[in-house]
């Protein structure tokens, strides 16, 4: 298990509140060891006029009941009769809002038993929270049970933030779905995390996971890891996930979308497939693709918060920032070398340069394609979706750009002052058979292969947004930087023999336009 020490020191240089850093969750160590396990142990039902207190660590641990709860800390801890109380009602709180109020699966009472949670580490008479801001598991004999941090009672907010995140473990199990695949825990990850902040919404411990997914957003979505990369992006990945439930709750429909993924699954299914279900006639792909174009400027409420902590941890972990891509010139095609392009459901940026920018000021239309880069006539698995995000004053206008067509014609105003593309990866994992890289281009094909034409196309969607300062100084904003990655994350991923790209940057160089 990992310790305190291990992740306080990068948290703490990121964060200058050491009180409020954030520590992992230590659920997903122990998802095999209860994923998949009957909600019931077999045994009688007590009388039905009361609940059964039992422990299996010791009967001589300190206990406060409630009506589904037994909270319990060692004989080493001086715990308040007002501290415990409150942290009862925390629990009460969380239950009620996971299960009442969103109608998920009930994790108490199982076999008329209180459902135990633990202060860790206060005592031989109860379990340790080995490092961990808490978790949740089963016990030796089936019955599920959390464990808390105790340091976090100094900080009840945080603490609080603790126990929505594991109760909506517990809730997770108790759907029984997404358990049978080491490439499933991530959604446990980002959508416990994504409780924490729909249940919370007036503290931002949540937000704080963020940077560890967006400073990286070219790794697979499913991707899950804590210390594989020394602790640097893409570990942790798993929590700042939580933009994609968030992003799905805030644009597109609400919370019901993400608690259905859960109430209507089974152990076996694919997160990113439950989602698809969940959105109904519209589709997981283009949500991605939306929310990529979101991201960019963090177009959610949370917005000037989301982009602080962006900020800071971009400076930290520049380094590791993939963001925004180098795409080299082919003739009338860009292309980007699948070291750069995005893993499965992954996404990144490419600003287009002057030619392109210069065309649309003087009026004329683009012709936008994202394709894969295959030789012509072959077939392939590979698919992306792509956003054309145009700036103009204060003002962003996004354009969906058609994945089945073979070009889509844009009338962005004259106005503009730079243009984006957002190109996201969806093609499934278990239907990666190439390489991911691919080519764009924003010039017309030749008149006989031509499918579309300005006035066949239906008008752009107007976000109506501002223009909004992500707290980078315009040098150090997302310009025609490399994000070439060195090393593939696991998930899904393809690795083959690099080509000798880097003698192709220097004419590159000689056209790329520095953000003004």
């Amino acid at each position: 298990m990992q310790k305190p020490a291990q992740y306080l020191p990068l948290l703490l240089a990121v964060w200058s509140s050491p009180g409020l850093a954030q520590l992992p969750c230590g659920t997903p160590a122990r998802i095999e060891t209860f994923a998949g396990k009957p909600t019931t142990t077999g045994a009688l039902p007590p009388p039905d006029d009361h609940l059964v207190d039992r422990d299996p660590f010791s009967s001589d641990a300190n206990r406060a009941l409630s009506t589904h709860f037994a909270l319990k800390w060692g004989t080493e801890l001086d715990l308040s009769e007002e501290l415990s109380e409150q942290m009862i009602t925390m629990l009460e709180d969380a239950y009620t809002s996971e299960v009442i109020d969103w109608g998920m699966p009930d994790p108490t009472e199982i076999d008329g038993t209180y459902f135990n949670v633990y202060l860790g580490d206060t005592g031989p008479e109860v379990p340790s929270v080995e490092g961990n801001g808490g978790y949740f598991t089963l016990d030796d004999d089936g019955y599920p049970y959390i464990v808390l941090n105790h340091e976090a009672l100094g900080h009840l907010d945080y603490m609080e933030a603790i126990v929505i995140h594991e109760f909506f473990h517990a809730v997770q199990w108790s759907s029984g779905a997404f358990s049978t695949s080491m490439d499933q825990i991530w959604y446990w990850e980002s959508t416990a995390t994504w409780a924490e902040g729909r249940l919370q919404p007036d503290h931002d411990f949540f937000m704080y996971w963020l940077p560890w997914y967006a400073i990286r957003p070219t790794t697979a979505l499913n991707h899950h890891s804590s210390r594989d990369y020394d602790g640097e992006p893409p570990d942790l990945h798993q929590y700042g996930s939580f933009i994609v439930p968030w992003f799905l709750s805030e644009h597109m429909g609400g919370d019901e979308i993400v608690l259905s993924s859960w109430r209507d699954s089974d152990a076996s299914d694919d997160p990113v497939d439950a989602l698809d279900l969940a959105l109904g006639e519209q589709h997981i792909e283009d949500a991605l693709a939306d929310m990529a174009a979101a991201n960019l400027n963090w177009d959610y409420d949370h917005r000037e918060v989301f982009a602080s902590h962006m900020n800071e941890f971009a400076e930290t972990f520049a380094h590791r920032d993939t963001r925004y891509t180098t795409a080299i010139a082919d003739d009338d095609d860009w292309w980007v070398h699948e070291d750069s392009a995005p893993d499965c459901y992954g996404y990144h940026y490419v600003s287009l340069p002057e030619d392109a920018l210069s065309r649309v000021q003087a009026g004329e239309s683009l012709a936008i394609a994202v394709s894969p880069d295959v030789p012509a006539g072959l077939p392939t698995t590979l698919s992306f979706h792509a956003r054309l995000m145009v700036e103009s004053g204060e003002e962003w206008t996004v354009y969906t750009i058609d994945a089945e067509e073979e070009q889509t014609w844009v009338d962005a105003p004259e106005s503009a002052t730079s243009l984006w593309l957002a190109v996201v990866n969806t093609t499934p994992p278990d239907e990666l058979r190439d390489t991911p890289a691919y080519r764009f281009r924003w010039v017309a094909l030749p008149e006989d292969e031509d499918t579309a034409s300005p006035e066949d196309t239906a008008a752009p969607e107007d976000t109506g947004e501002p223009s909004v300062d992500d707290g980078l100084d315009e040098d150090d904003g997302p310009e025609w930087s490399s994000g070439e990655r060195t090393e593939k994350e696991e998930g899904c991923s393809c690795s083959t023999a690099r080509s000798s790209d880097l003698v192709w940057l220097a004419p590159l160089l000689l056209l790329v336009r520095r953000r003004a």
